[in-house]
């Protein structure tokens, strides 16, 4: 009989590994120091890829270069110092770190953070109370693969890094939170972990689960409220990503900095591109929009157009989106990006009654989804492509006598037909 965990699906298939994602060299990368923090070096410099900028603090991680080159630019304004790089393609590597003195298993947790520091992480910190089991998040949505990629390409990696992060913060269990539909990273994942260990588990997601938001993700597997201003590590529950795991293995095992994590390029019309990209580079030139598109952060909820914002450990995904016609008259144009899912606090798939409403495919099944809808309009609110996602469910649940609170009538082409009464209007 084959294994499974939670959620029921069995791992009994093998997967091919993936495609090794593509390195982008940027021209040039921008990086901030902290703290006010002074640069040693001075303009026209050279540095090594991976060569260290900035050592570390009792509060701030060192920072190195995820590009060699010269250094083109210190910008120093107040207490912040900004340092342009100039990329050489053919630039020296600088020689990882040696090997910890002592094992990680032999490590205090003080010294185990200051190491961490000394090669570029911020190290996760204990919260108000003991955890009670990390969870390391690869949810994700439709325009962003790059924590799946992860698990996927460096499942070992992954596994032995959330394993220090335990040592460290002194969690006793680990689960690995997988989205159903991607049974490739669960089995990968899977793979490398002690087929005889309690402590690290995998747990299946719905995939609607709202992505690479902590506090719902905590509230989703362990069905605890916590709000959003809540620091999830008080609880007992911190939230870590793939990529810091495989960021402190990479620096404890293999003395490699944490200067570089993974771009999801989502573009419509086409597959999902996943790329190794420096931090400090420049996102716009790694989309390549045409003249009549345009690039929209999608690492979070709320996603904006970038204006030459860069790389950050926290950037995961960007997407590119027509820009042919006004933002107000882009009415069929889904770009995928499965904002409207992940605000839902019904957890329904707002963009799936619509698209069906559309298509005129309504059923009383879809009425019965609809029904779910608070009508709070997150949906339409944070959608890049102005889609009008809660108009349309609104409609939908009026015209089948679902009506729950007074709407106001600000959109002709989707009220006309509901009569004043009905619509709950006086």
């Amino acid at each position: 009989m084959s294994k499974s965990y939670r959620g029921g699906i069995p791992f009994s298939r093998k997967y091919a590994p993936p495609e090794k994602a593509v390195v982008h060299i940027p021209e040039r990368i921008l990086l901030s120091l902290k703290n006010g923090a002074d640069c040693a070096l001075e303009e026209g410099d050279t540095v090594k890829r991976f060569g260290m900028i900035l050592k570390e603090t009792d509060s701030s991680p060192a920072v190195f270069a995820g590009v060699g080159g010269t250094i083109e630019h210190i910008y120093r304004i107040g207490s912040r110092v900004d340092i342009t790089i100039l990329a050489d393609p053919d630039a020296e590597i600088e020689i990882p770190f040696d090997a910890p003195e002592k094992s990680i298993s032999d490590m205090t947790e003080g010294e185990l953070s200051s190491l961490l520091l000394s090669r570029g992480i911020t190290p996760l910190k204990r919260g108000k109370r003991d955890p009670r089991a990390l969870t390391v998040d690869c949810t994700s949505s439709p325009y962003n693969d790059s924590r799946l990629y992860i698990c996927r390409a460096f499942p070992e990696e992954v596994v032995l890094g959330a394993k220090i992060i335990m040592k460290l913060i002194g969690a006793r269990s680990c689960n690995f939170a997988i989205p159903r539909s991607d049974l490739d990273a669960a089995q990968s994942i899977y793979d490398h972990i002690p087929k005889k260990s309690d402590m690290l588990k995998i747990v299946l997601t719905k995939d609607k689960l709202p992505a690479t938001v902590p506090n719902l993700t905590v509230s989703a597997l362990y069905n605890i409220e916590i709000s959003a201003v809540k620091d999830i590590s008080d609880v007992g529950y911190p939230v870590v990503s793939p990529l810091y795991c495989l960021a402190c293995y990479r620096a404890l095992v293999d003395g490699i900095p944490f200067c570089e994590g993974y771009l999801t390029v989502a573009e419509l019309g086409s597959e999902l591109d996943v790329f190794s990209v420096p931090f400090g580079a420049s996102l716009k030139p790694i989309a390549d929009p045409s003249e009549s598109e345009r690039v929209i952060r999608a690492e979070n909820l709320y996603g904006a157009e970038i204006t030459g914002e860069v790389m950050t450990e926290r950037t995961e995904a960007i997407a590119v989106i027509s820009n042919e016609e006004p933002r107000s008259k882009r009415t069929e144009e889904c770009i995928g990006c499965g904002r409207c899912i992940d605000v839902c606090p019904s957890r329904i798939s707002p963009i799936e009654i619509f698209s069906s409403v559309k298509g005129g495919k309504g059923t009383p099944s879809l009425v019965s989804y609809a029904a779910s809808c608070f009508e709070c309009r997150a949906c339409s609110y944070v959608c890049p492509s102005a889609l009008p996602l809660s108009e349309t469910i609104i409609k939908c649940r009026h015209d089948n006598g679902l009506i729950s609170v007074d709407i106001e009538d600000k959109d002709p082409d989707f009220y006309d037909d509901i009569p004043e009464k009905e619509a709950g209007h006086e």
